[in-house]
């Protein structure tokens, strides 16, 4: 019984090394589990940090892509308003000096007008007394001529091209020689005067026709001078108010065209901060992503390692088992055979003793 028992032990104690064997593939096989499950968490929440990673590196791409964009339309924008504005301020003093050529234009024309509207005035005066003086003359050619008068009025027609020197000498002379200047109640042949101051009449005569029409002809003259003042004095006045309105205008674009030059020069200064600010983050996140791929490369490579050492060492524990088992079971076989002939024996001594 005592060997029975012995046997048993033999027995229990062989399971017992197989139970460790066992034991230990299936902390290994745990271990490994573990591994795996850890390397599950990791790559969810690397995926999720990747999907960060290309979300937010697209959004500041674009956010940069738009900065740049942005930054080179403020640029063309100032470069446009700032030579407007360069050109408006030309078109200002441009208009300016327009301005006081249009004022002095206008101020010489109406001094040339007052000029000629003096000199027409004054012809005016001494063509109409010359007018009346001959009228005066050929009226009164058989009475009282005032000489003083008829003397002014062949000065001018002198002057005027009207009356040669010679014939003006003779008709004077003639007139002077009339019976009625001489002394009350002296008698001449007065029909003697009257025939030979008949060319005289006659030359007087043509002298009023060529001065009424010459001072016709510069009351025409004078009619069309003034209208002319006129419209050019209300032109280059519509002119001047023109260009002044214009001046306003310009000088009203000019400081809206100054304000959006700096606006816009503020809008590029803000473009250009958030457009570093975004430049930075981008390099900063590209450096970090980067630097956990690689990590997580590195670790997803040691994992991967670290399971197949693991399988490996399964694979060799759970081989190891089963040669042990094998040989175990061998020795069992042996030893009980041994068990069994020594039992037979003794059976055989104790009954050929019995015997």
């Amino acid at each position: 019984m005592a060997r029975w028992l012995a046997l048993l032990a033999m027995v229990a104690a062989h399971g017992s090394r197989i139970s460790s064997l066992e034991k230990v593939v299936t902390m290994l096989e745990d271990l490994k589990a573990e591994v795996v499950a850890e390397g599950t968490t990791e790559e969810t929440n690397y995926k999720k940090f990747s999907d960060f990673c290309s979300s937010t590196q697209k959004a500041k791409e674009d956010a940069v892509k738009l900065g740049e964009d942005k930054s080179e339309e403020h640029t063309a924008g100032i470069t446009q308003k700032t030579s407007s504005y360069e050109e408006t301020l030309a078109e200002i003093e441009e208009r300016k000096t327009k301005g006081e050529t249009l004022s002095s234009e206008k101020e010489a024309s109406v001094a040339q007008c007052k000029d000629d509207q003096e000199s027409f005035e004054s012809s005016e005066a001494d063509l109409a007394a010359a007018v009346v003086g001959l009228e005066s003359a050929v009226s009164k050619s058989e009475s009282l001529v005032q000489l003083g008068h008829l003397q002014k009025s062949l000065d001018l027609a002198e002057a005027l091209g009207f009356l040669q020197s010679q014939k003006k000498a003779q008709t004077l002379s003639l007139l002077q020689a009339a019976p009625w200047l001489e002394e009350a109640g002296a008698e001449y042949n007065k029909k003697d005067y009257a025939f030979q101051s008949a060319g005289v009449v006659s030359t007087l005569q043509d002298l009023l026709k060529e001065f009424r029409e010459e001072r016709s002809k510069g009351q025409e003259e004078w009619k069309k001078t003034k209208q002319a003042c006129s419209d050019f004095e209300t032109s280059r006045s519509k002119e001047i108010s023109d260009n002044s309105a214009a001046i306003s205008a310009a000088e009203t674009t000019a400081a809206t065209l100054k304000g959006d030059v700096a606006d816009v020069k503020q809008l590029l200064l803000e473009t250009q901060n958030s457009l570093k600010d975004d430049r930075a983050y981008l390099a900063e996140l590209k450096t970090s992503c980067s630097s956990r791929d690689s990590d997580f490369q590195q670790r997803s490579k040691m994992r991967s390692d670290e399971t197949k050492a693991i399988e490996q060492a399964i694979q060799v524990m759970k081989e190891k088992a089963m040669t042990d088992e094998a040989a175990s079971f061998l020795q069992t076989e042996s030893h009980e055979s041994h068990e069994r002939q020594h039992f037979e024996a003794t059976a055989r001594r104790a009954a050929s003793g019995t015997s």
